[in-house]
């Protein structure tokens, strides 16, 4: 089922696997690489649009009466989100970057 993905890095511009992204380095150059973290945005916006959406048509009153029906419902919007940015991900792979200093930085240290 693998789609064949144009991921390239960004030194030797040779296509490159999921696996040496996950590696976070070219199996050929030996290039410390990443996914930018812009990426994500294009996968998270739709796929909690379709949560909302989801959600909306779904939601029925007896979920707050029976707590494992409204459990249920909200394990099935996850599965929901995820299966959605699978998708995206899966049609739309992220251009690869080679990794910088600060792209380990979480959040500001203001001390």
């Amino acid at each position: 089922m693998g789609l064949n993905f144009c991921m390239t890095c960004p030194e030797c511009r040779r296509n490159i696997t999921g696996a040496d992204v996950r590696a976070e380095r070219c199996d050929y150059c030996n290039t410390e690489i990443c996914v930018p973290n812009s990426y994500h945005r294009w996968t998270d916006i739709p796929a909690y649009l379709v949560l909302a959406l989801v959600a909306i048509k779904t939601f029925s009153p007896q979920f707050l009466e029976h707590t494992w029906l409204g459990t249920l419902w909200f394990w099935m919007l996850a599965v929901v989100v995820a299966l959605v940015k699978l998708l995206i991900s899966m049609f739309i792979p992220p251009k690869i970057q080679p990794k910088y200093v600060n792209e380990d930085i979480t959040r500001l240290h203001l001390e």
